[in-house]
This record gives structure tokens, C-alpha cells and sequence, in this order.
């Protein structure tokens, strides 16, 4: 609960841009409301959404557990000749997120940047955030 006995919500996502994860090169998709995914088989639309539940699954429990139900990082890191060393996943919320909000939206963000750190880690080097 907040103030004044406001129930936290989390911060709507607006922006998802992942890189080398499983399937997707690379893909930057501004969220409105609906989004609807549509595509053919095989054109990264489930992959799309894993990489979301990737980082709530990191968010909500730890990273390690996120790899671990996936496989590990070999799994979620895209294959392509040359193997990637460098896997994003990044969320934008909303822009009504203040630095002073709840307590719960400080630690998950603090834990989403503890998460891009460590996957740097396992990739021997520091994954790109643009």
C-alpha cells in the first residue's frame, strides 16, 4: 500500500527493446493500449513475450531462476554464426513513474539493473543499453 492507502501498481511498460535473445536480433516495440502481436509462425512473436516474462521472472524471484526455467543463458542467448556475446533486454515505463514512488517500483529497478549487470557478467562483458 502507498499513501493515503493508495494501492502500488506497476508502472505500465510503454517500451521493450531486446537484442540476441532467443530468436530476435534485434527489436524496439512501443507499447499502446492494445498492442497486438501479429506475424507468421516462426517470426519471434512468442519470443517476444518470453523476453517480457524473462524479466518479470527475474524481477519478482532472480535472475538465476529466469536462466534456470529457460534453459540457462546459452538457451535465451541468440544463435547465429558467431554467437553473440551481448544479450539486452530493456522495459521504458511509463513516463508517471516518479523517483519517489513506492518503495516495491525502487526494487525492482534497482533488481533490473542488478539483472543487465550480471547478464554482462555471464557474456564476458557489458551488454548495450541504448
Amino acid at each position: 500500500m502507498g499513501a493515503a492507502g493508495r494501492v502500488d501498481r506497476p508502472a505500465p511498460v510503454r517500451r521493450v527493446r531486446l537484442r540476441n535473445f532467443r530468436s530476435i536480433a534485434w527489436c524496439d516495440v512501443e507499447l499502446r493500449n492494445p498492442t497486438v502481436l501479429v506475424g507468421p509462425n516462426a517470426t519471434g512473436k512468442s519470443n517476444f513475450l518470453d523476453g517480457l516474462q524473462f524479466i518479470r521472472d527475474a524481477l519478482d524471484s532472480r535472475l538465476d531462476y529466469a536462466l534456470r526455467t529457460r534453459g540457462g543463458l546459452d538457451v535465451v542467448r541468440r544463435k547465429s554464426g558467431g554467437h553473440p556475446t551481448h544479450l539486452t533486454l530493456r522495459i521504458d515505463l511509463t513516463s508517471s513513474l516518479s523517483p519517489c514512488g513506492s518503495r516495491n517500483r525502487r526494487s525492482h529497478m534497482r533488481r533490473l539493473l542488478e539483472m543487465v549487470t550480471i547478464l554482462g557478467a555471464c557474456s564476458g562483458s557489458t551488454p548495450p543499453i541504448e
